[in-house]
């Protein structure tokens, strides 16, 4: 069995994750990995997803740890991942070769990322907080009077 390097070992990590994603037994796994050239038992795939598992445990610790910096660039990567999803389905709806079928599901795209855009920055932990914090100021403005 040939050593398992850093890269095959991402390969692996990546194929058990998916997997997992899937929600593929350890059995299932292994016979999914020996299919992609990754030969293994069931016993290593339980091993990879503990270890996987204990990796999560140490990113949500270091995105608690880290006075939210992290956590919220990670919010903006999606919503940036979203905006250049839209620009793409825009560049489709602008095509002149497009199909008008085509165009239409592009549209329907644009507007499901638009929806999920909001629904991110409705969530981001900043816009959160300043939410929480007007709402807070509002009520005891409202006390006062």
């Amino acid at each position: 069995m040939p050593r398992i390097t850093p890269e095959r070992g991402a390969i692996i990590t990546q194929y058990v994750t998916d997997c997992s994603t899937w929600r593929l037994t350890a059995e299932e796994t292994a016979e999914y990995l020996a299919s992609k050239g990754f030969p293994m038992d069931a016993r290593t795939v339980k091993k990879y997803r503990a270890k996987i598992r204990a990796s999560a445990g140490e990113w949500i610790a270091k995105l608690a740890m880290n006075k939210r910096n992290d956590y919220i660039a990670e919010y903006r990567k999606r919503a940036d991942e979203l905006e250049y999803c839209m620009y793409e389905l825009c560049q489709i709806i602008k095509n002149k070769n497009t199909l008008p079928r085509i165009k239409v599901e592009a549209i329907g795209k644009i507007m499901d990322c638009s929806s999920r855009l909001s629904d991110l920055y409705d969530r981001a932990p900043v816009v959160a907080a300043i939410r929480d914090t007007n709402t807070i100021q509002q009520k005891q403005q409202e006390q006062k009077v």
